[in-house]
């Protein structure tokens, strides 16, 4: 995965740069961006927390699409992979989540600076497995989100994000509360 993540970034320079040194000034502002971020994923479970000790990395893509001026609808997808043990057996137990997501977004551009808030639904794939049981859900959430979008150029941008996800799940008729939050910063580009 991280060397995923290194290929995607480096793509994204080679896709840039060009564009920043020649300093050429379109007639269309650009419509899409691509955004790869890495963070820390929170769960409001604290049964959860104690089984994975605590905020797990995450990795995400996020493709947006610029409708107006201060409006874009975006797509995005996150991974998340943890090990653990179990708190009585000490046997080891694996987690995944992977998240397809989305979403409309205000877009407040203030020069160089540009902070967004936004929310909508997800799709969360959800497979946990040790010597219990193995847990494998498919279940739709919310979300709410809000960062903030620092321009180096036209097309290139660094970008942090805030997001809570509301999701819960009734394995073994017992509520599981995997709904958290997600903190990260990663490297974007427009086209």
């Amino acid at each position: 995965m991280k060397k995923t993540i290194l290929f995607l970034l480096v793509l994204l320079q080679l896709l840039v740069l060009p564009a920043v040194e020649s300093d050429k000034q379109t007639a269309a502002a650009p419509r899409f961006s691509l955004t790869a971020l890495a963070g820390l994923r929170d769960f409001s479970s604290g049964e959860f927390r104690k089984i994975y000790n605590g905020s797990q990395p995450a990795f995400a893509l996020d493709l947006g699409y610029r409708l107006s001026s201060k409006f874009d609808i975006f797509f995005s997808g996150q991974r998340l992979s943890a090990n653990g043990e179990l708190t009585f057996s000490k046997e080891t137990t694996s987690f995944r989540l992977i998240s397809l997501e989305a979403g409309a977004r205000l877009v407040l551009s203030m020069g160089r600076f540009v902070p967004f808030a936004g929310a909508g639904v997800g799709y969360y794939l959800i497979r946990e497995e040790n010597v219990i049981a193995t847990i494998d859900e498919k279940k739709a959430g919310f979300f709410a989100l809000g960062g903030l979008r620092f321009r180096f150029s036209k097309q290139l941008f660094a970008a942090v994000q805030v997001k809570f996800v509301s999701l819960k799940l009734d394995p073994f008729n017992k509520t599981v509360d995997l709904g958290g939050w997600f903190v990260g910063g990663g490297l974007g580009v427009t086209f």
